[in-house]
């Protein structure tokens, strides 16, 4: 856990879902359903997408089906669920792009190290 209480990184069991799709159906806040899963009302949004996405992928249920489970605006499933959005794929997409931006400014630094030293050993060989 971090100091907030909260358990970032762990794996979703089956029961947390069923837990989490009662809290929903109960109509309990998102902090506090937050709160008793030791984890953020983000992790808690991204959970929901994410069944939201599979449950429709999966099961074939309809728009209207879902929006009924997850007690939401069926827009707003329409949203999610045709949303290739995903934010943890985000997240990774622009850390990847972020790290091959460094690797380049890198590989041409080592570029001019190396013809540096090509031409101090040129002269040196002379």
């Amino acid at each position: 856990m971090n100091g907030n209480g909260q358990q970032p990184f762990k794996t979703w069991s089956t029961e947390e879902e069923e837990r989490l799709l009662v809290a929903l159906q109960a109509q309990r806040s998102l902090a506090d359903i937050a709160k008793s899963h030791c984890r953020s009302v983000r992790a808690i949004e991204m959970r929901i997408e994410m069944m939201i996405r599979r449950i429709h992928t999966n099961s074939g249920k309809s728009i209207k089906e879902i929006s009924k489970l997850f007690l939401k605006p069926e827009a707003e499933v329409e949203k999610i669920i045709s949303s290739n959005n995903n934010p943890t794929t985000t997240a990774k997409s622009e850390k990847l792009k972020e790290i091959e931006e460094t690797l380049e400014k890198i590989w041409k630094k080592q570029k001019k190290m190396n013809e540096k030293l090509d031409l101090i050993l040129s002269h040196l060989s002379k």
